[in-house]
């Protein structure tokens, strides 16, 4: 989806505005961002204090995201996560602000300051801070001593650091467990949860976070639909997620790999009938089985 964002102009306004400053503004923003693109010095006549600015300004975009500013007659500028660290690297911005979710176990709560720290799937702890006090909640029931081994997923703001190294989360703006406590899987996606790069006699692939929720789905609506037996799963070299199951006579396994491309394998035991299937989304997955 593109959206497209055009300044309107009243046609009937009362009063008529000086567009002189807006497309000064305009242009002036136009030629930085061309420069970052092309690699070249920066703009005299941009403003610095403006550069901070793009502390935030563009946080919430993905890998394959931009922003595309276009005036008439002139190339394109972008607005990408490349360009928003290119525009680090050239001022004195210390950090910029990306939209991210991260993973692991909350440690350290202070509900009076509305601050936490995160140790990570990489057992490296992270300081943070949320601003929204209904949070508070979410955040206790997260380090509850009963439920020490409880592994969240953060949705946040992180300050990124000119080495691209995360400095701390400045705010968060949802908390959730990864698994419930009654999933008959819990034990074991949280054991592969932890597994470290080098798990497969020093090679493996950390598990993908995204595969393994996507595996937690799965298994979820197996369980709603049906009671499968023997279900189990594993990790791959890849750093995706298998499950295996029993269905009637079938044996089956549904293999998410760590660019959740998603294929799954069934043999009948009594036909003896093989069957290989491919899926592009998790749903149609569900719906094959569990339909």
């Amino acid at each position: 989806m593109i959206p497209v964002l055009e300044r309107a102009l009243p046609l009937n306004a009362l009063f008529h505005e000086d567009s002189a400053l807006y497309e000064s503004s305009r242009d002036s923003l136009h030629a930085f961002l061309l420069a970052i693109e092309a690699g070249g010095p920066l703009p005299n006549e941009f403003p610095r204090e403006a550069l901070r600015g793009f502390q935030t300004f563009g946080s919430s975009l993905g890998e394959s995201e931009r922003i595309e500013f276009t005036v008439h007659g002139l190339p394109t500028a972008r607005l990408d996560r490349s360009a928003r660290a290119s525009i680090l690297e050239r001022s004195d911005l210390e950090s910029l602000i990306l939209q991210d979710t991260l993973s692991g176990r909350v440690t350290a709560l202070d509900t009076e300051k509305q601050t936490f720290t995160l140790i990570g799937r990489d057992d490296k702890h992270i300081g943070g801070r949320f601003s929204d006090p209904e949070l508070t909640d979410d955040f206790v029931e997260a380090i509850d001593q009963k439920q020490a081994a409880m592994l969240m997923r953060l949705t946040c703001d992180v300050a990124v650091g000119r080495d691209g190294a995360q400095l701390g989360v400045t705010d968060v703006s949802a908390i959730e467990a990864f698994l419930a406590d009654g999933h008959p899987l819990r034990q074991r996606l949280l054991l592969l949860a932890g597994l470290k790069a080098g798990w497969l006699d020093g090679g493996g692939e950390v598990v993908d976070m995204t595969a393994l929720e996507m595996v937690r789905d799965f298994s979820q609506a197996l369980i709603d639909a049906q009671e499968p037996s023997r279900m189990v799963a594993f990790p791959m070299p890849d750093g995706g997620v298998e499950l295996e199951w029993r269905q009637g006579t079938r044996d089956c396994s549904l293999e998410v790999h760590s660019d959740l491309s998603i294929q799954s394998h069934e043999l009948d035991s009594a036909t003896g009938d093989d069957r290989l299937d491919r899926f592009e989304h998790l749903r149609d997955a569900i719906g094959r089985f569990c339909g």
